[in-house]
């Protein structure tokens, strides 16, 4: 006995079935990606970081201002001590009263090498002011357009959830019309296939996989008696 013929209704299901699961598939990406981009906005990220390094390059230069003004106060401090002690006569020898003078040249050297430090660290300070002052500027800006953004993209994920609503709903429809033997093949099918459990054959290929459709799966197909599956990826077939 010849097997029955699918209703056109149900192929007609079937067709819609896959065609939903395309766009179910597409939809899930885009809600995916602006979710992501939702938890994560990298024009405000990279303005954060940059307003922290800011923050770092000027802690930086006042760290080296103020170590290089400790270091003009200790030297000053020793020099004042010195020319003390050399003022007091209480140096007997030559040696000692050379020694003294000696760190005493030492010390003024060292001061004038650290106030050239503390020049170039105020010279420093400065321009590490200037540029935090900017990239807060900017991160603040940057946090107002995120939130610009992050109200667009709650629009988009809420479009997309509506989208996937109606898709499913669709899908739901069209499976009621699937005969039970299709829908749990359907139901199998469906995660080990990423959400895209049909293929068509085209010119006797899966469209999936490429692999050759047998001769029996295409007769299937051309009567309508049965939906059969690729022998490569196990996709079920339909025809354009």
């Amino acid at each position: 006995m010849p097997e029955a013929t699918l209703a056109p209704e149900i192929w007609d299901a079937l067709r819609q079935m896959a065609f939903e699961d395309g766009e179910r598939v597409a939809v899930l990406s885009s809600l995916a990606h602006a979710r992501e981009r939702v938890a994560r906005d990298a024009r405000l990220e990279e303005a954060r970081a940059r307003l922290a390094e800011a923050e770092q390059a000027a802690l930086e230069a006042v760290t080296a201002r103020r170590g290089a003004e400790v270091a003009i106060d200790d030297a000053k401090q020793r020099i004042q001590r010195t020319e003390t002690t050399l003022a007091s006569g209480r140096l007997q020898s030559e040696r000692d009263i050379m020694t003294a003078q000696h760190e005493l040249e030492s010390l003024r050297q060292v001061v004038a090498a650290r106030e050239d430090t503390w020049l170039r660290a105020s010279d420093e300070e400065e321009t590490t002011a200037i540029a935090l002052a900017a990239a807060r500027s900017a991160f603040e800006a940057e946090e107002y357009a995120a939130a610009d953004r992050r109200a667009a993209l709650d629009q988009d994920v809420h479009a997309a959830e509506q989208r996937l609503a109606i898709i499913d709903g669709l899908r739901r429809d069209a499976a009621l019309k699937m005969p039970p033997a299709i829908r749990e093949q359907y139901r199998a099918l469906y995660q080990k296939t990423g959400g895209r459990p049909f293929a068509e054959a085209v010119a006797g290929e899966c469209s999936n996989c490429h692999h050759s459709v047998p001769a029996a799966a295409v007769q299937m197909l051309r009567a309508r008696t049965g939906v059969p599956a690729c022998p490569s990826c196990l996709r079920l077939l339909l025809v354009p």
